[in-house]
């Protein structure tokens, strides 16, 4: 198999089984890429180019942020990749390169991986039929009123963006979703991100930040100030109630909340049961120029790129059999 860019129906099938076995939010599955799409061997100086493909217990994904994180982790630190080398992902539908640097911003002076993503704005929604029905699933699954939505938008791969007010999205809590109402939208395909600003101390008088659970309570005060925006993920059509962080989701929060706060970089805290940081950069689209050395000068679809940066430990090991 790895002499070739596309998997067969029963290795299809095997990742999928595989994936249902291990039954974590997504499983990732990476093999050499030798050659180009027009059949040419690939050989880019600097670059080891891979092919991944991304499965929940149920369904294949056309794109996982963390999974192509710990994918690009393994390579650098189990399989002798040098550190210097880029290592570029092709994915169903996109391509990403993954580099080993320090982070400008929240992990300052650590070996971290940052990942260029292609970026995923929503578009707002301006159907009255399609605003109603998320309107109304906000209700019936999270008690979310009208009067506490901000902004509702839908990105082109199929994720839900609904910014909501800090207070509300403080009091979330994490028991009593109906997630069957989620499963019966049919606005969105994969996800439903609920996010808010990060209150400053004139918002909330002196209160504080969106409660977290206990896991996540003895965190630094100082790691909160550097936070801009908090999320949730839900993607129960995706065989995933709640996902811990979502990597993915945030090439859709990184260019609305870039745009909002007028950042290039932002941080974001998905406050799950489990939670993490994320570090977002912005980037704007490049003109596609034939002479680029990288095979991936592929266009970005106009919308620019997003660099998504974090660290990964590996805590398993082994072999299939």
């Amino acid at each position: 198999h790895e002499d070739t860019n596309t998997e067969t129906k029963s290795t299809k099938a095997w990742m999928q089984t595989t994936a249902q076995e291990f039954n974590l939010s997504e499983t990732a599955f990476i093999w050499r890429r030798r050659k180009d799409a027009e059949g040419e061997e690939i050989k880019i100086p600097g670059e080891q180019h891979y092919n991944i493909r991304y499965f929940t217990p149920s369904i294949e994904v056309p794109l996982c942020g963390h999974a192509t994180l710990g994918s690009a982790a393994v390579l650098y630190q189990h399989t002798g990749a040098p550190s210097t080398d880029k290592i570029v992902f092709h994915a169903t539908e996109d391509i990403l390169e993954a580099t080993l640097r320090p982070s400008n911003h929240f992990w300052r002076g650590q070996r971290n991986i940052t990942i260029s993503f292609p970026s995923k704005p929503a578009t707002e929604l301006s159907k009255e039929s399609d605003r109603s029905s998320v309107l109304s699933t906000l209700a019936e699954t999270f008690s979310i009123e009208e009067d506490e939505v901000f902004w509702m938008g839908l990105s082109d791969i199929g994720d839900l963006l609904v910014e909501i007010k800090t207070e509300r999205f403080e009091a979330l809590g994490y028991k009593g979703f109906r997630y069957d109402a989620l499963l019966e939208c049919d606005v969105y395909t994969r996800g439903v991100i609920l996010c808010c600003r990060r209150p400053t101390s004139e918002d909330t008088n002196g209160g504080d930040a969106p409660a977290q659970p206990p896991q996540q309570q003895d965190q630094k005060d100082s790691s909160k100030e550097k936070v801009d925006f908090y999320s949730r993920f839900f993607a129960p059509k995706a065989g995933i109630d709640e996902d811990p962080v979502t990597g993915s989701a945030h090439c859709v929060l990184a260019p609305y909340f870039c745009s909002l706060l007028d950042k290039e970089t932002v941080i974001g805290h998905q406050q799950s049961n489990r939670g993490g940081f994320v570090e977002c950069t912005v980037v704007p689209p490049k003109e596609s120029s034939s002479s680029s050395s990288s095979s991936t000068s592929s266009e970005d679809g106009g919308s620019g790129r997003v660099e998504i940066t974090g660290l990964s430990v590996t805590t398993l090991g082994g072999r299939l059999q």
